[in-house]
């Protein structure tokens, strides 16, 4: 495999100015460096007191951030930015071998100690001349939750994709046979061919679709709320089909149901 490279300004980091400050007396320094000493000791145990150990809900963004900060310091081969996120003893890495153009965090699960982070990465693989076509690949990263902060406990390990959730599984019934799913699908050819419809708000203008099939349903239903999720597939002008899944508030009413996107 041939070396190639790519811009990353963390891997080049640039050296600070050399700054030539008067030296101070000795009773002064001695003072500074308490001070100093003091405010160390304070902060340290304010971080103690105010940090939320194993608070998912305070904590998920910022491990979710390291983590994928991690990873994609990890992929490139950036020692300087792992040695201040990871706890580990760090081997050699080789920074020419992949260019990450996005990660994102798809899972987060907590332990007894932290979290573990899965995180989706959109990836290029070095080959001769360049790089490969892209790919998605998994990885998941182990955080410790410290009295400090979360720390990295190692390098991300390679896993398969989490399984996704059957939200539309469910056959959709004859739309004559249920109100829901005939009013569901007559609210989506509003919205999305701008055939007539009495509903609130406006269709996407121009129409992106010559026409609609819903071709799955799955409806759950919270204290009397009603969440409906559809599978469709828009045909355009061309001819070209677009899968896509939409989630609705449903409210029964005396003549049947009205359907609305989620939270409108």
């Amino acid at each position: 495999m041939s070396a190639v490279t790519y811009p990353d300004p963390l891997n080049e980091p640039q050296s600070p100015p050399i700054v030539s400050l008067p030296t101070a007396k000795p009773g002064r320094r001695r003072l500074a460096m308490t001070i100093t000493t003091l405010c160390i000791v304070v902060l340290g145990a304010v971080s103690y007191l105010l940090w939320p150990s194993g608070s998912t809900t305070t904590t998920e963004p910022i491990v979710t951030g390291m983590a994928e900060q991690t990873v994609t310091a990890w992929l490139h081969g950036n020692t300087a930015v792992l040695r201040s996120l990871v706890a580990a003893e760090l081997p050699p890495l080789n920074s020419t071998d992949h260019y990450v153009r996005s990660a994102s965090s798809v899972s987060v699960s907590t332990s007894t100690d932290g979290w573990r982070v899965v995180v989706a990465v959109d990836v290029l693989q070095a080959v001769p001349g360049g790089f490969g076509d892209p790919r998605l690949d998994h990885y998941e990263v182990t955080i410790l939750d410290r009295p400090t902060g979360p720390m990295i406990a190692g390098l991300p390990a390679l896993v398969p994709a989490p399984a996704a959730p059957a939200l539309v599984a469910s056959p959709l019934p004859e739309p004559a046979d249920d109100p829901l799913a005939s009013e569901a699908t007559a609210y989506l050819a509003w919205l999305l061919t701008g055939v007539d419809g009495a509903y609130e708000g406006s269709p996407i203008v121009p129409a992106p679709y010559d026409a609609i099939d819903v071709t799955g349903m799955q409806r759950t239903e919270d204290g009397g709320v009603w969440t409906v999720a559809v599978a469709v597939t828009g045909t355009r002008a061309d001819g070209t089909r677009q899968p896509m899944h939409y989630f609705l508030d449903a409210d029964e009413t005396d003549g049947g149901w009205s359907v609305s996107l989620r939270g409108s």
